[in-house]
């Protein structure tokens, strides 16, 4: 199944209504528009690698549970498990923050761009 399926419903919708603001605004700017689209596109690809990153945790997590025979071998694989683990949960710390960023600053340009197109309209009026 691709990645961009299993995207949160959440973010699957705040792209598509970023996407779709962009191209169902004909009097906003160019440079607007592929501004929109371009936050939209990397709030995609990081919310993807996000799940890319919970991906490999489960994976790492069922190998250590596999491999793990003898008392020591648990031991050893228990110490590289956690900082295999804490270093990918630190990924998706980021991750997590990234995705949070980008949402706030697709909020603030739709915004921009909404308060742009009102005084549009009271100037022509």
């Amino acid at each position: 199944m691709p990645a961009e399926n299993k995207i949160a419903p959440n973010i699957r919708l705040a792209l598509d209504y970023s996407r779709s603001f962009a191209t169902a605004k004909p009097n906003i700017g160019l440079t607007e528009k592929e501004h929109i689209e371009g936050l939209a596109n990397l709030l995609e690809r990081t919310a993807t690698e996000n799940l890319a990153l919970q991906e490999e945790l489960e994976r790492q997590k069922r190998y250590v549970e596999i491999n793990a025979d003898s008392a020591q071998g648990k031991h050893l694989e228990g110490l590289r498990y956690r900082d295999e683990r804490n270093a990918l949960q630190e990924m998706l710390n980021q991750r997590d923050e990234q995705l949070n960023s980008l949402e706030q600053r697709r909020h603030a340009e739709q915004q921009a761009c909404q308060a742009a197109e009102r005084r549009v309209e009271e100037l022509a009026a």
